[in-house]
């Protein structure tokens, strides 16, 4: 074996030990230290791996780097459901619930029983007044995934 592929090797083992002290970082809700954790080319690595950190980006509030990351996976995988639907929730946030709404049924229509899209569209609505809509879509979520305790006990 050949030195460079010694290197080659411990390089993505250690990438690969950061992206898991992240992402656990990430599940136990310390999303600074999710963010320290990151490999500086997180956002160049696998989709999942982009995602985690536009998730982490969109803890910490970082409206545009988590958009801009969800975007890069889009581009890679027009099909990736989670990226749009994490692209709207940065949206929303940005203050353009319109496109957030067409995203997130974007991501429905590549995942149809992606009941947190779903959830996340009953809260635009909600949030725009448009209480019937947002009905429709908590029914929803609850039939695309009846086990998620927080949809059943929705008001």
């Amino acid at each position: 074996m050949l030195r460079g592929d010694d290197d080659a090797r411990q390089d993505d083992d250690a990438r690969r030990a950061a992206l898991d002290k992240a992402r656990a970082h990430y599940d136990a809700g310390r999303y600074d230290e999710a963010a320290a954790a990151l490999p500086g080319d997180a956002g160049d690595g696998s989709n999942d791996d982009v995602l985690l950190a536009g998730a982490v980006a969109f803890r910490l509030k970082r409206w545009q780097r988590c958009a801009s990351l969800c975007l890069r996976a889009i581009d890679r995988d027009p099909a990736f459901a989670e990226a749009y639907g994490n692209l709207a929730n940065a949206l929303r946030e940005m203050g353009d619930p319109e496109r957030a709404k067409r995203l997130y049924l974007k991501a429905i229509s590549l995942k149809p029983r992606f009941a947190a899209a779903y959830e996340n569209l009953a809260a635009t609505h909600l949030a725009l007044g448009e209480t019937d809509a947002a009905a429709e879509c908590y029914a929803a979520a609850l039939h695309a995934d009846p086990a998620d305790e927080a949809t059943r006990v929705r008001p």
